[in-house]
């Protein structure tokens, strides 16, 4: 499913249960007393929240999209399967589509990387969320440094700081690492596509 397993938490500074996720996971969540985080380089986070209901979800992936048809246990990893699985775990759990808030983070180009990753996850994005006929109701893209997101998904409310330090370092060697080892790494997981 994509959900993490094992990097649950207690953050004594929101006083709150943390769920830590990484690239190709998705998480939904409608407890009260816990807040998704991910840390986010060049990697695009969407947070997704129905206002209705109280339910919440993150992904957090590398590339916009793999090209070809092909489905495979990377998939997570890429924007136009993480946004589908996000999108139709929180549609099971009782979510509406016509309700759902947009908020979206990351692309950043980060010092000692490549290419211009951040920006076209950035682009496939809002390219998605536009076709999808969804409005992005708050974002904080592109720029120089990473970022650390928390998200309480039971409200909606997403906490953001800009990381300027040596974490940032460690976020492009371990970025390079993920995109080095997709051929190998198999991530398992289904969506339906709508």
């Amino acid at each position: 499913m994509g959900q993490p397993s094992a990097k649950r938490y207690f953050d004594h500074r929101f006083n709150r249960h943390a769920v830590h996720v990484g690239a190709g996971e998705v998480y939904v969540s409608a407890a009260p007393n816990e807040m998704i985080v991910t840390l986010l380089g060049s990697c695009v986070a969407a947070c997704i929240h129905d206002r209705h209901s109280g339910i919440g979800g993150l992904n957090h992936f590398m590339l916009p999209d793999k090209g070809g048809d092909k489905i495979d246990g990377d998939m997570m990893r890429y924007g136009a399967y993480a946004m589908e699985k996000l999108i139709n775990e929180m549609l099971k759990r009782g979510a509406a589509k016509n309700r759902l808030e947009f908020k979206v983070f990351g692309g950043a180009k980060m010092i000692g990387s490549t290419g211009s990753i951040g920006q076209r996850n950035v682009d496939f994005v809002e390219r998605f969320l536009a076709l999808e006929h969804f409005a992005v109701d708050a974002r904080h893209v592109g720029g120089m440094h990473a970022r650390r997101v928390h998200f309480f998904p039971t409200t909606g409310t997403v906490k953001m700081k800009v990381i300027a330090d040596a974490n940032a370092v460690e976020l492009v060697r371990e970025e390079r690492q993920l995109a080095d080892g997709m051929d190998r790494v198999a991530v398992g997981g289904d969506a339906e596509l709508f």
